[in-house]
């Protein structure tokens, strides 16, 4: 049984640990670099109350989110488990992953996480996913953009469990020598540029 302490830090942490639990551990299969948010454990005594209250806020929209998505596929297909194969054919998945991505985006930088540049690709690819599913399928270099290298230990309680303390989010080689990351890098670039000059 999870003790939700009368701080913010231990709402988040009960929060981070919630994200863990059976009913809700589908969404680090679906979304991978979501192991990222076990960070917010130990960031979260740096955090300041505004960005404390912030981080509940958008962990509670991840969940509602999720929930909502989980319950409408379920009721609509009629089945007991999800099915992360077919998953991605799904119009409503991919808007959920674009969503989810977004809200950890949010997140990581209130925590001045280092992954920001790989996080910003991979929503404009989860973007792309759910706008322009046939052309996300044709581009074979939006299927396997990053490697995520955990180091875990295993948890004080005793229940075989064990959490991510150091986690490191690597683009692949053969993403960064896409024709897509080059166009992208471009695109930012110039972006970069523009607002230099207005500054």
């Amino acid at each position: 049984m999870l003790s939700v302490e009368g701080n913010n830090e231990g709402i988040i942490c009960f929060l981070v640990e919630t994200f863990c639990c059976k009913n809700f551990n589908i969404i680090f299969k679906i979304i991978p670099e979501f192991i990222l948010v076990s960070e917010l454990k130990v960031m979260s005594i740096q955090l300041s109350q505004k960005k404390k209250l912030a981080a509940l806020r958008i962990c509670q929209l991840i969940l509602c989110k999720f929930e909502v998505f989980i319950y409408e596929y379920l009721s609509d297909k009629q089945i007991k488990e999800v099915d992360l194969v077919n998953l991605q054919s799904n119009e409503a998945y991919n808007e959920t992953v674009a969503i989810i991505g977004l809200l950890l985006n949010e997140l990581l930088i209130l925590m001045k996480s280092s992954y920001l540049h790989e996080l910003e690709i991979l929503n404009f690819i989860y973007f792309i996913r759910a706008k322009y599913h046939e052309y996300y399928i044709k581009l074979v270099d939006l299927q396997f953009v990053y490697n995520i290298h955990l180091q875990v230990e295993k948890n004080s309680s005793g229940d075989n469990s064990y959490e991510a303390n150091a986690v490191q989010i690597f683009l692949t080689d053969n993403f960064k020598q896409s024709l897509f990351y080059e166009i992208y890098q471009d695109i930012k670039n110039r972006e970069n540029s523009c607002v230099d000059n207005e500054n």
